[in-house]
């Protein structure tokens, strides 16, 4: 599973040039998702390590990778909505607009900071000034 792992780092690292790497990115994405519901801590954490790389490389290939990322905005796990909206940032789509405003009430701290970065990062000043107004943590 360590192998996987680091082939979704280099896929991650490749999407900058090029979306040929989507549907390995997909796959490492579910496959990291399987190997995260693992019973075995060790599998788990490396299921957990191969869908964050997944996640990331999404990022990179900007507007392509969109719609793969939004559903993880309603993850259970709120480290994994976080991964989910620092993608969404790095990807700077308009599409991802009203998924991160609707971050920003998310019970993760990081994660309403990152919503805000990536508000500001898109142009909605609107929506980052939103964020800056409810800075408190829940």
């Amino acid at each position: 599973p360590w192998r996987q792992h680091n082939a979704a780092r280099l896929l991650a690292g490749l999407a900058k040039h090029t979306p040929g790497v989507l549907p390995a990115l997909r796959e490492a994405l579910a496959e990291g998702a399987l190997l995260a519901a693992d019973a075995d801590f060790e599998r788990a954490h490396i299921g957990r390590y191969l869908r964050r790389a997944a996640v990331e490389g999404l990022g990179e290939l900007g507007e392509t990778g969109v719609a793969d990322l939004l559903p993880l905005l309603d993850e259970p796990d709120e480290w994994d909505r976080h991964h989910a909206v620092v993608a969404l940032c790095k990807a700077r789509s308009p599409r991802a607009r009203e998924a991160l405003r609707g971050r920003l009430g998310d019970g993760c701290l990081a994660t309403r900071e990152a919503a805000a970065r990536g508000l500001g990062a898109i142009g909605d000043a609107e929506g980052a000034a939103l964020a800056m107004n409810d800075a408190e943590p829940r």
